[in-house]
C-alpha cells in the first residue's frame, strides 16, 4: 500500500484544519487538509509583483526612448548628408571662381555641427544597450522572486497528495511548523501488497507480471485478482516469496 507522510514546506502557523479531518476519514487527491498562515508570503508576493511591474515599465520606457532617439538620429543623419553635399558644392564653386571663402567656411561649419550631432545621438543610442541588459536581468530576477513567493503562498494550503485514509494528524491549530515538520499521514488502500510463499519449484511456472487470484479464508471469502510484482528467495532451499499487488 502507498503511504504519504505530508510535511510542511514553509515556516508558518497552522490556522485551520479541515473539521472533517480525523484518523480514519477518507480524502481525495487535492483535498485541502490544513491551512497555514499565508499573510507574510502574500505580502512578499504583492511586493514581488510590484517590482515586476516596475521593471516592465522601465523596459517599456527605455524602448520608447530608443525609438525617439532613432528617429532623431535619422533626421540628423539626413541633415549631415545634406551638409556634406552643400559643402562639396561650395568647394566646387570656389574652385571654379564662382564662390568665395566665406561660403566655404560657413558650409564647413554646418557640416561639423551636423556630424557632431550625429555622433552624440549615436553614442546615446549605444548607451541604451547596457541599460536594457541590466533592466532585463532585473526583470528576470524579479520574476523569479515572484514565482517563489507564489509557490510559498500555494504551499500554505496543504493538499492531499493521494487518495486514501487519514492515519494520523500530528499538528493542532495554532502550532508553528517549519519546512519538513510532519503534518498528516495518509494511507492509500488502492494497492495492497500481500506476501505469499510458494514452493521453489513454482518459479518455473510463475513470473513477475503474471495475473493471479487471491482467495481469502473465513465465513466471508472474497476473491481478488492480483498481479505478481516482485519475488524474493527465502533462506530455506524449497521456498520463495512473491508479492502480488491488487490491480
Amino acid at each position: 500500500m502507498d503511504v504519504a507522510n505530508v510535511s510542511a514546506e514553509v515556516s508558518s502557523l497552522v490556522t485551520s484544519i479541515d473539521p472533517a479531518l480525523r484518523p480514519g476519514s477518507f480524502v481525495e487527491v487535492g483535498d485541502l487538509l490544513i491551512q497555514l498562515d499565508a499573510t507574510d508570503y502574500a505580502h512578499d508576493l504583492t511586493m514581488a509583483r510590484q517590482a515586476v511591474a516596475r521593471a516592465v515599465a522601465q523596459l517599456e520606457s527605455l524602448d520608447i526612448e530608443r525609438s525617439r532617439l532613432n528617429e532623431q538620429l535619422e533626421l540628423v543623419e539626413r541633415e549631415a548628408n545634406l551638409a556634406q553635399q552643400e559643402y562639396a558644392r561650395a568647394i566646387e564653386s570656389y574652385e571654379a571662381g564662382a564662390g568665395n571663402q566665406v561660403e566655404v567656411d560657413r558650409r564647413r561649419a554646418d557640416l561639423t555641427r551636423a556630424e557632431r550631432a550625429t555622433s552624440q545621438l549615436r553614442e546615446r543610442v549605444e548607451q541604451l544597450d547596457p541599460t536594457a541588459a541590466r533592466l532585463a536581468a532585473d526583470l528576470e530576477s524579479e520574476r523569479a522572486r515572484e514565482s517563489l513567493a507564489q509557490r510559498n503562498v500555494d504551499r500554505c494550503s496543504v493538499l492531499a497528495p493521494l487518495r486514501g485514509q487519514i492515519e494520523t494528524i500530528v499538528v493542532d491549530e495554532g502550532d508553528r511548523v517549519g519546512p519538513g515538520s510532519p503534518l498528516v499521514q495518509i494511507v492509500s488502500l488502492d494497492r495492497i501488497e500481500v506476501p505469499l510463499q510458494f514452493p521453489l519449484s513454482a518459479r518455473q511456472e510463475l513470473a513477475v507480471g503474471d495475473e493471479v487470484e487471491l482467495q481469502a479464508e473465513g465465513a466471508v471469502a472474497p476473491c481478488w485478482t492480483a498481479r505478481l510484482r516482485r519475488s524474493h528467495r527465502l533462506g530455506g532451499p524449497r521456498a520463495a516469496r512473491w508479492w502480488p499487488m491488487r490491480n
